[in-house]
């Protein structure tokens, strides 16, 4: 399977593109396969808006050249929209986002990672290392030992002010 892992269920929609040849695949490769509704565009809307991204912020950018590469792209950009990019409806936050979210004033500088060449961006707070190695956090002129901060790109881009 690609991927490395096989999926344990296929929700498709009730095309005729998907025959009889298609269930005896999925049964042979102990899928479930499950059907959308009759007439439900939206049954189905979470997938089509994932799809939907990956196509508009990585694929119509990127010129693929065999399915490695294609595996390789889009395990990066999974990584990328699952740990790093802030999601509209979830309120600005980032799904897998572990732990409190940092200060809304930054102590460190804000730095800048290329994901897929640069074509997106992850920003985090920069981290200062001791001479042991270990991630030092300065603050108010004093340093202290800290676990690296969770992204918050939310807490990292001051607001938007209009103008009067």
């Amino acid at each position: 399977m690609p991927f490395g892992t096989a999926p344990r269920c296929l929700i498709r929609d009730n095309d005729r593109q998907y025959g009889p040849a298609f269930a005896r695949v999925a049964a042979g490769g102990r899928i479930t396969v499950l059907r959308t509704p009759i007439r439900a565009p939206r049954a189905n809307a979470t997938c089509e808006r994932f799809l939907g991204s990956a196509r508009r912020e990585c694929l119509d950018h990127v010129l693929v050249l065999g399915e490695e590469q294609l595996r390789r792209v889009l395990r990066e950009y999974v990584a990328y929209f699952n740990h790093a990019r802030p999601h509209q409806g979830i309120g600005q936050t980032i799904p897998d986002a572990t732990g409190p979210a940092p200060p809304s004033r930054p102590t460190a500088p804000i730095v800048a990672i290329p994901v897929l060449g640069g074509l997106h961006h992850d920003y985090r707070m920069a981290v200062a290392v001791d001479a042991a190695g270990r991630e030092v956090a300065r603050r108010r002129g004093h340093a202290r030992v800290e676990k690296p901060p969770t992204l918050d790109r939310e807490a990292s881009v001051p607001p938007l002010r209009r103008r009067r």
